[in-house]
């Protein structure tokens, strides 16, 4: 279990930049603190009754969890940070899952999976630390998903207004380049602070967009202070980028209506239909539910990876690639990413005009970088095209 943690509080009055009322103060007048990273000590005894058990666990009280303190002898108590959004994914493709925390106006961390219970930071070494020119930005959410090419993913963090988004594009020996500029989500997303912020296909066409939970954490000048709403000088609208061209623009009007003071930003298929819904959580307000209504101009296929070594739960984590028309859509199954936010454990994916998935290979997180390939079934219409499927550890084969 890992904890991000912001800043060592003390109590203080801050104003406006202009200096004309009291406003929310800078994470630069606060000390940083350390991140905690706790040990499930009691994983091994209930993998060990689901193994026995299987789903039959779920039917019985399951034991209390137990976990240790780790963070100094695991390393990650060595850097400070603010914490915000967090990551755990396979990062550096040695098939072990690494932590990628975003730190508010301090450098972002890379806690690089050493294997044998301890990590290093490598956020400076692998290029994800700070924006393109090596400056810190006040990072928020993070998502990691398909920006730049549908065979690997990149890691999205939202950022304060007059910052770029950082779109942290991987390249080769697992290397990162900050593509907010070429990618367009930059110059997009710099009048507006983002929070909660994912990396889905609203329409199937095969290139995924990205949605931010905007809201500022400034008063915006110019407003009366004695504004009827308290929050109204905070507000801003929700932002969908759609990949157009080459280049990521906002979808004018889309969200225009929807001004509010957004921080957490979930999806999934709420209204069972196969497309991504979306949940926003807003300051001084109700959640806002978004209905996916999109027209769909392709196919689609929703994953499912299982693991009933765990109890017939979902196995976070999980790297799918899809094999489709001679290429390859890779996608990881990690609800826990955005801001303060869990996605759904189903990864859906868009195919665009593709009828019919050659095999999906799961790479499982448990160090073996060698997957479990799942091959289509007609009859049982496994693994066909505008459906849901889950895939169980165990049951594929070796390639």
């Amino acid at each position: 279990l890992f904890v991000t943690n912001y800043l060592e509080h003390q109590v203080r009055t801050c104003s406006s930049l202009s200096g004309g009322y009291r406003d929310f103060c800078s994470p630069l007048l606060y000390n940083p603190t350390t991140d905690t990273l706790y040990r499930n000590t009691s994983g091994d005894s209930l993998k060990d009754a689901a193994a026995r058990e299987g789903s039959q666990l779920l039917t019985r009280p399951i034991p209390m969890p137990s976990f240790e303190d780790v963070t100094m002898a695991s390393g990650i108590g060595s850097q400070t940070t603010a914490g915000m959004g967090v990551l755990a994914a396979d990062l550096t493709g040695d098939g072990w899952s690494d932590i990628y925390v975003a730190s508010d106006q301090r450098p972002n961390r890379l806690w690089v999976n050493q294997r044998n219970g301890s990590f290093v930071d490598q956020a400076v070494l692998r290029g994800c630390d700070g924006d393109f020119l090596g400056r810190m930005q006040a990072s928020m959410g993070v998502a990691f998903g398909a920006v730049t090419s549908n065979e690997q993913e990149d890691i999205v963090v939202s950022h304060l207004s007059g910052e770029f988004h950082a779109v942290y594009a991987a390249g080769q020996d697992s290397m990162f380049t900050d593509r907010s500029r070429e990618t367009g989500i930059g110059i997009q997303t710099r009048p507006f602070t983002g929070f909660g912020v994912a990396i889905l296909d609203l329409n199937f066409d095969g290139t995924s967009e990205v949605i931010t939970a905007n809201g500022r954490v400034m008063r915006q000048e110019g407003v009366p202070e004695n504004s009827v709403n308290f929050w109204e000088p905070y507000q801003e609208p929700l932002q969908v980028l759609m990949p157009r061209e080459g280049r990521y623009e906002d979808v004018q009007g889309f969200t225009d209506d929807l001004r509010h003071v957004a921080r957490g930003l979930a999806v999934g298929d709420l209204d069972q239909d196969g497309d991504s819904d979306v949940v926003v959580t807003v300051l001084g307000g109700p959640a806002i539910v978004l209905r996916n209504d999109c027209v769909k101009i392709g196919n689609w296929i929703s994953l499912r990876a299982v693991d009933e070594t765990l109890g017939g739960r979902s196995c976070p984590a999980a790297k799918i690639q899809v094999s489709v028309a001679g290429r390859k859509i890779t996608r990881t199954l990690q609800p826990c990413q955005s801001y303060a936010s869990t996605h759904s454990d189903l990864i859906c994916i868009g195919l665009g005009d593709v009828q019919s998935v050659e095999f999906v290979d799961v790479f499982w997180p448990h160090g073996d970088l060698e997957p479990e390939r799942f091959y289509p079934n007609v009859d049982s219409g496994f693994l066909q095209v505008n459906g849901k499927h889950p895939l169980q550890y165990g049951e594929g084969r070796r390639p």
